[in-house]
């Protein structure tokens, strides 16, 4: 797992299209780390993985609609 620098989260290699077996521990070290959602801000290009994960994340107007028709339509 990788935790980003910014926020402070914890993210699985996998998740982040890593593939842990070809890093070593030295060079986790060594390497700084944004995570997808940090990196967006900045848009920085920490992997090339984040970016393929951050063209795909969804715009914040369409979450809003979401939230509001879940709010309407599921009853808890």
């Amino acid at each position: 797992m990788r935790e980003c620098e910014r926020c402070r989260e914890w993210y699985h290699f996998k998740c982040l299209g890593l593939d842990s077996d070809n890093i070593s521990s030295e060079d986790l070290n060594k390497m700084g780390f944004l995570c997808p959602i940090c990196d967006y801000d900045d848009k920085l290009a920490t992997t090339k993985q984040q970016a393929e994960v951050r063209n795909k994340r969804p715009e914040i107007e369409s979450l809003g609609r979401m939230a509001a028709w879940i709010k309407q339509n599921i009853i808890v």
